[in-house]
């Protein structure tokens, strides 16, 4: 064999060689820039899903609130399977409804309003937002439906439920109203004319 003829074919090996990384690392940088503009794509896309999705369940939310009022007020009574007297608010009808997870109070006073922005806040001032922690973990979601009170327990223990609510309306009856009436009190005994 001819040297040149091995020369040729060496060089030609070679620039088949040659050839074959460029395509290669051409193509890898090629495939990683579109690799990174879909994972990019991916996340933007799971973000703007999270939050439709928290959006559709808040909005579910107060369908469901809507809709419970919106029968209370079809059937033509209020609402209460059972009725208790409390000194600051009259008879209080109270109603039970039994979830998967949860378990929903509905409280109607015969007289005075609860404000579910107080709640929270009084609360914590008093010792019941303590008290929620040691019983359920977190404290229940507490909304304001009209006059109506709707208290969700985040448990289906009707011995658990039975007890955080009669503990819950003593302390709607004394604390509650004490703190809220001490609360007005220091925006309004103030004001002169």
């Amino acid at each position: 064999m001819d040297v040149n003829v091995i020369g040729i074919c060496v060089t030609i090996l070679l620039g088949v060689i040659a050839v074959a990384l460029a395509i290669f690392f051409g193509l890898r940088v090629f495939t990683n820039g579109i690799g990174k503009k879909v994972d990019e794509t991916k996340d933007s896309l799971v973000i703007e899903l999270s939050g439709i999705k928290e959006n559709i369940v808040k909005i579910i939310t107060r369908v469901d609130d809507v809709w419970q009022l919106a029968s209370v007020f079809m059937k033509g009574q209020g609402v209460g399977t059972i009725e208790v007297d409390l000194k600051n608010f009259g008879k209080t009808k109270i109603s039970a409804e039994v979830a998967v997870k949860e378990t929903r109070y509905l409280i109607q006073p015969e007289k005075g309003r609860f404000s579910d922005d107080a709640i929270p806040k009084i609360s914590k001032i008093t010792t019941l937002a303590k008290t929620e922690l040691e019983m359920f973990g977190r404290e229940p979601v507490v909304m304001s439906l009209g006059n109506m009170l709707r208290v969700t327990l985040p448990s289906v223990d009707p011995k658990l439920c039975t007890e955080y609510m009669s503990l819950f309306l003593k302390w709607l009856d004394t604390d509650y109203v004490r703190e809220l009436q001490s609360d007005i009190s220091k925006f309004e005994k103030d004001i002169k004319v």
